[in-house]
């Protein structure tokens, strides 16, 4: 199993966390006791899973930068990986569990989205 899979768990979970608290404590200012009502709960998951899937487009993440990890291209690490990339990249995110599959069933060391599209999240050596 990949050494970065631990890694990769914390930030996520991380990211999840900060996300959360952000778009929960801002709604909870703005919206008050009506926080709890059927549209501004959908506006409330909207605005998060927009926040998620964009949490990398400056770079990475706050989970990523915390854990030591970033996005790199497969075929040319040196090469900055692109804001569409990066957004892509967690676009599939909601589908963790076939990536769950993946890793424990047929052993594949990257997410469905990152092999489509030739990215990896490794270890941050120079810590850039």
């Amino acid at each position: 199993m990949d050494s970065t899979l631990g890694r990769r768990t914390a930030a996520f979970a991380i990211d999840l966390f900060i996300i959360m608290w952000a778009v929960f404590t801002v709604a909870g200012a703005i919206l008050g006791p009506d926080i709890a009502s059927v549209d501004n709960i959908k506006f409330i998951i909207l605005i998060g899973l927009v926040l998620f899937i964009l949490k990398d487009v400056f770079g990475r993440s706050l989970g990523k930068c915390i854990t030591g990890l970033k996005i790199i291209n497969v075929k040319n690490p040196s090469e900055k990986v692109s804001v569409g990339k990066r957004i892509l990249h967690n676009i599939a995110t909601p589908l963790w569990f076939v990536d769950v599959i993946q890793v424990l069933h047929k052993g594949e060391k990257y997410k469905m989205m990152d092999k489509e599209l030739g990215l990896d999240v490794v270890k941050n050596i120079n810590n850039k």
